[in-house]
């Protein structure tokens, strides 16, 4: 039979690599944690940019909207006054078809 002192020895060793995995696994999950925070700090400023890349590339839409516009008034004005001087200031009178007919 085996001695009581071995019995004890084996429940010792078996206890120690016990407590060793519980507290590999506290290390781990204390690890997995922190490494979580980071992940999500990361992503909460990766978001912030993100938003602030938005904001400045819609200021920057509407100003090229506005330049759009101007230019295009313009450009409208300059055919306006482009075909005036092409007429002398003379209105030209055209045949327009009518809805009202007899038939």
């Amino acid at each position: 039979m085996l001695s009581g002192n071995s019995v004890e020895s084996r429940e010792r060793k078996r206890n120690g690599a016990l407590e060793k995995v519980v507290e590999r696994r506290q290390r781990r999950m204390i690890k997995n944690r922190e490494s979580a925070a980071r992940s999500r700090e990361r992503k909460q400023a990766y978001t912030l940019e993100l938003e602030a890349e938005v904001e400045k590339l819609k200021e920057l839409n509407q100003d090229l909207q506005k330049k759009q516009d101007e230019l295009m008034n313009m450009r409208k004005n300059q055919m306006t006054g482009e075909v005036n001087q092409q007429r002398g200031g003379v209105k030209i009178f055209c045949l327009r078809r009518s809805l009202t007919g007899p038939w």
